[in-house]
């Protein structure tokens, strides 16, 4: 089995994959690679604005985050 797996003949399964990696004192963990699930439309949309549109949002939505951290409470632990 495990030479068929190294050898590209046969993908393992992830019961299997749990198991050879157990016996080897290790652990399968998934992890996202960056950019993936991201929404590209919504980079394309802005893209297509003009430059002066962009800073705009950018300026509008600085003066919204700062009003939203000056509404928060911090609390001290």
């Amino acid at each position: 089995m495990i030479s068929t797996i190294e050898r590209g003949l046969q993908d393992p399964r992830h019961a299997t994959l749990e198991k050879l990696l157990h016996a080897c004192g290790q652990e399968l963990d998934l992890v996202l690679k960056g950019g993936e699930g991201v929404d590209q439309t919504q980079f394309d949309s802005v893209l297509r604005a003009s430059a002066a549109r962009r800073l705009q949002v950018a300026v509008e939505s600085a003066k919204n985050l700062e009003q939203m951290r000056r509404s928060v409470r911090w609390h001290e632990h």
